[in-house]
């Protein structure tokens, strides 16, 4: 018999009811002596009729009841299986409950891994993608070979050549005002042009360098007259004080 694990009011319980079926079946025994030993006597017919007339139909009761007893004994058990049936069931629920929560918890935990995947993937794509759009490459501007603005720059290096000696823009200014290229051109006018001429030798062709003067800004020289540093050659220096 497989053990049962009750507790202590559940087992005084369960043998209580034992003991009350046992003190059945000891009665029961008892009387059953007792008409035995009336037969062995001969006095049968009598025990028969006062039993009848006292209790109808009894010994049929009393043979019912030696065949019972062991199915009593069999239901003396009766809801103590069922509780550990019970027990077992509410076990087998438990198991069964985890290993879902277990399930579900794994399959989130592969939703989860598989979205995590998804935008890991995601991002590297669109880094790649980044990475392979290279940056246009710069148009190299091309510079001005309208016959006003050569004009302009060989009226530059002319008047450069002619000075002997690095200007400055207001110097070239001056000179401009004075030659028959600005004609019916304002002050505004003619600085503009200087300033276009001036960007495109110095920075475009390299036909003229920016150096150094003690004013604002630079003052600009024949790319011939600088050495490899940038720096102007003696000869060709200004004559300027600090505050010039």
């Amino acid at each position: 018999m497989k053990k049962l694990n009750l507790s202590s009011e559940d087992a005084q319980d369960l043998i209580q009811g034992y003991k009350s079926d046992l003190r059945k079946l000891e009665f029961e025994v008892e009387r059953i002596k007792s008409a035995i030993e009336i037969l062995e006597k001969g006095k049968a017919s009598e025990s028969v009729k006062s039993t009848t007339s006292k209790k109808r139909g009894r010994p049929r009761k009393q043979l019912a009841v030696v065949i019972k007893p062991e199915k009593k004994a069999a239901k003396g058990k009766r809801g103590r299986p069922a509780k550990a049936k019970q027990a077992a069931k509410a076990s087998a629920k438990k198991v069964k409950s985890k290993a879902s929560a277990a399930k579900t918890k794994k399959v989130k935990t592969t939703a989860k891994a598989a979205t995590k995947k998804a935008v890991v993937k995601k991002t590297a794509k669109a880094k790649t993608v980044k990475q392979k759009k290279a940056a246009p490459p710069k148009k190299e501007r091309k510079p001005r070979t309208s016959a006003v603005a050569v004009a302009w720059d060989n009226f530059i290096l002319e008047t450069l050549k002619n000075a002997g000696k690095a200007l400055i823009k207001s110097e070239l200014l001056e000179a401009a005002k004075k030659a028959p290229l600005a004609a019916g051109m304002n002050e505004k006018q003619i600085s503009q042009r200087l300033a276009q001429s001036i960007h495109k030798l110095s920075n475009v062709t390299k036909e003229i360098a920016k150096t150094y003067h003690l004013g604002r800004g630079h003052a600009f020289a024949l790319k011939d007259w600088v050495d490899k540093e940038g720096n102007l050659l003696p000869q060709y220096q200004r004559e300027e004080s600090p505050i010039a």
